[in-house]
């Protein structure tokens, strides 16, 4: 069974579309970044990345895209990265389509590039993404400052919860 649900490599195309997302208050709200952005510095950030320790993706759902995840700011000495996920779309959430879309995320991070752990940033008021990273194995690691907490996901982990979280996103 192939999955609905896809990630799609983020090309210059999608950008006005996820400027939009990440300027809607209910996901704005939720990063370290609040302000408005511009056009211009949706642009710029776009061309900062880096293609050899960025990774991002739009999330679609039967061809629609519904959300954007990400491995970034890969270290490769240490074999640790940063990754995140949101859905953009409120009619998509709670009905497994994270967890599909994490799944994927994650072989790749742990699979493919091989790296030893995964680095979540979580609004300490943020119930369901706590929630949902510690569904997906993420440990409590540090707070980062008054709004912030760091969680971190090992390959071992991971590994050893992929078989259960598959059959959770079977029919997705």
């Amino acid at each position: 069974m192939t999955s609905k649900v896809e990630l799609i490599p983020l090309g210059e195309e999608h950008l006005e579309m996820l400027r939009n997302w990440r300027n809607a208050d209910e996901i704005r709200n939720q990063m370290e970044y609040t302000s408005l952005i511009s056009t211009e510095q949706q642009l710029n950030w776009f061309h900062s990345l880096n293609p050899k320790t960025d990774y991002y993706f739009i999330i679609q759902f039967k061809q629609k895209n519904i959300g954007l995840t990400q491995i970034n700011q890969i270290d490769a000495l240490n074999n640790i990265a940063n990754c995140g996920l949101f859905i953009a779309k409120k009619e998509f959430t709670g009905i497994g389509i994270s967890l599909a879309a994490s799944l994927q995320l994650l072989d790749l991070a742990f699979n493919t590039l091989h790296l030893k752990y995964l680095s979540a940033k979580v609004k300490t008021t943020n119930a369901a993404a706590i929630t949902y990273n510690q569904q997906l194995g993420f440990k409590f690691d540090q707070v980062l400052n008054s709004e912030f907490n760091r969680y971190i996901l090992t390959a071992e982990t991971y590994l050893t919860l992929r078989a259960q979280l598959q059959e959770l996103s079977f029919y997705i």
